[in-house]
């Protein structure tokens, strides 16, 4: 399970870095920030499976920062020195609020909780590609489909961009990759170009328009492609 922790206390951060490092160890901290600026940036370039969220912080709180997420697909902790958010939480289904001091069990208690709705919410949605196969003479690489972040066409190749700046070939066209992709997370903007929704940072009105990523890749959207990447963008 990957999470970012944001709380502008270099301290309160450093003891949940140390309970998760030692108490569950099935969690990857991908990502700290310590104000709402930075907090936004870690979610949307990052997209973490859950984050622990500070309330009163420089320059806005958490609250404030998740307005901006009007679905977030993410699940949140509340860490806070304040018992009067609490009714606010509860609003924006957060699936704890932990007090400080930070107690141990409490924390291995939410993320408890976060395993649950997870492992709830992948039985839910049904088998899905996890991987891409890329064969070479004498391996087998396997690509996580979590990690692409677009692929291009390049004549009977694919070029698969990943989200660690890495760049590999497949020997398969594109239509051959995105035959192998979920359709939900993955839309064909172009005829050279296939992106994964959840690394799109922006998408520019025109013609047909152009996307933005979380990694600033400029990717052009086909005018005949327009409309349906427009709705598949905002289901």
């Amino acid at each position: 399970m990957t999470c970012v922790i944001i709380d502008d206390e270099a301290k309160s951060r450093e003891t949940i870095v140390n309970i998760l490092t030692k108490y569950c160890p099935d969690v990857d901290i991908i990502g700290q920030a310590q104000n709402v600026e930075e907090g936004y940036t870690a979610i949307t370039t990052l997209r973490p499976e859950f984050i622990f969220l500070d309330i009163q912080m420089p320059g806005g709180s958490g609250l404030n920062l998740l307005s901006f997420f009007k679905d977030a697909e993410f699940k949140v902790i509340f860490t806070t020195a304040y018992k009067d958010y609490a009714i606010d939480a509860i609003k924006m289904n957060a699936v704890d609020y932990l007090l400080k001091p930070i107690a141990i069990n409490e924390v291995i208690d939410a993320v408890d909780k976060i395993k649950r709705l997870l492992a709830k919410k992948s039985l839910s949605t049904g088998p899905v590609t996890r991987f891409l196969h890329l064969n070479s003479k004498t391996t087998i690489d396997l690509i996580p489909v979590e990690a692409i972040v677009y692929c291009e066409a390049e004549s009977t190749y694919t070029n698969i961009y990943l989200n660690d700046g890495s760049k590999k070939v497949m020997t398969k066209t594109i239509k051959d990759v995105e035959e192998q992709l979920p359709v939900n997370d993955f839309f064909r903007v172009h005829n050279s170009y296939i992106v994964q929704k959840r690394y799109i940072k922006q998408y520019i009105k025109g013609d047909g328009g152009s996307i933005i990523t979380s990694f600033n890749h400029h990717i052009d959207v086909s005018r005949r492609n327009k409309n349906e990447f427009i709705e598949w963008l905002s289901s």
